[in-house]
């Protein structure tokens, strides 16, 4: 039986949604292991770490070799981190006897440098720039310039500040456990401050865009892709996501609640409502053949789009390990569906290489 290994950073990280995907393992013929990076052995390349025990519907500690199908479910929170597991995993992927559903992104920045060289794409991206130094954030504080500082490394929107400064003061907001937190300081404080930040993680910056719905709250779209068994990507759903007034996310993470997409637009007059609907459509039909051109192959992507309050449409964030909970929220009988992909694909890439090895 064909083992079938989850690759997380923390043990107790996606617990609920692991099992509820262990689950279904048996069905298709997959033995399902879970493990981190570090607990792989370098010399005997044994991994100590859970199997998924379907009798029992239970996780047992085992040691065991490395799964020839893996799933990287690894979420990368800052710098150190990814420099300290991304060398395994990278090292897993060279591995010829190994299958990745999926080889994933590097980080934010580098996936922004893709998208960029789409002229189908271009427009829609905010402008951002790495930041190396204050002077890269410099003009926005000399034009009195709202702006977002993004974490190169994050998810679930942690980490995410945005900074409006005036003639007297700036302004700095961020979320912390679904809580807005709010401070002013003088500019040398904040100046101070963004230093320190920057010194510790790496962050990119993008002039703030006002995503608010017509309540004033914020708002985004979320559309998730999967392949299927044939290894053809299919749109499993969209939602809308909205967030706490005053905030200025619309994770769940930070308090925001759930909308179908048909709900979440059902303010916006209906001619213009359209236009929307084909503008996004256009941007996810492109987004897999221009990210799979460069990140080789891919299992499932997570796309944001925000409407700002001139109507704009902006492309927000590509993520290759997106999470389910938007989706199901509002569409809760694709729970098998979601859950049994990872399976199909899996024996798609499996039959792929072995017709490939009877070729050789």
């Amino acid at each position: 039986m064909p083992s079938f290994g989850i690759i997380q950073l923390n043990e107790v990280a996606e617990y609920e949604y692991l099992t509820e995907l262990a689950k279904q393992a048996h069905e298709f013929g997959f033995e399902c292991y879970r493990f981190t990076p570090k607990n792989i052995d370098p010399i005997s390349q044994i991994v100590t770490g859970y199997k998924f025990i379907h009798s029992e519907k239970e996780w047992v500690q085992v040691q065991f070799d490395i799964p020839t199908i893996l799933y990287d479910r690894c979420f990368y929170s800052n710098d150190k981190e990814a420099k300290e597991y991304s060398p395994i995993i990278h090292w897993l992927k060279s591995r010829k006897d190994l299958i990745f559903l999926s080889h994933g992104f590097p980080n934010k920045w580098d996936v922004y440098q893709c998208l960029k060289l789409s002229p189908s794409l271009s427009p829609y991206l905010p402008e951002t720039k790495k930041v190396l130094s204050f002077d890269d954030i410099r003009p926005y504080f000399l034009n009195n310039e709202s702006f977002l500082m993004k974490p190169l490394f994050s998810s679930q929107g942690r980490g995410i500040y945005v900074i409006e400064p005036s003639k007297d003061s700036v302004s700095i907001k961020t979320v912390k456990q679904g809580n807005l937190i709010h401070k002013i300081l003088s500019f040398h404080q904040a100046k101070k401050w963004i230093i320190q930040l920057i010194k510790k993680y790496s962050y990119l910056i993008q002039p703030y865009l006002s995503l608010n719905n017509h309540d004033s709250r914020p708002f985004d779209i979320r559309v998730f892709l999967q392949k299927d068994e044939n290894g053809n990507w299919i749109e499993r759903g969209k939602c809308v996501r909205i967030g706490p007034i005053g905030s200025f996310l619309s994770n769940i993470s930070a308090g925001g609640e759930i909308n179908s997409f048909e709900d979440g637009l059902s303010k916006i007059r209906q001619e213009y409502r359209r236009f929307i609907e084909q503008e996004i459509n256009e941007i996810v039909r492109s987004i897999p053949t221009i990210v799979e051109e460069k990140y080789k192959q891919l299992f499932e992507l997570g796309i944001d789009i925000g409407i700002d309050e001139k109507g704009a449409i902006w492309l927000l964030e590509v993520n290759s390990k997106p999470g389910r909970k938007s989706i199901l929220k509002t569409a809760p009988d694709l729970k098998n569906t979601l859950f049994q992909a990872p399976f199909l694909y899996a024996k798609y890439l499996l039959n792929n290489k072995i017709v490939e090895k009877v070729r050789e």
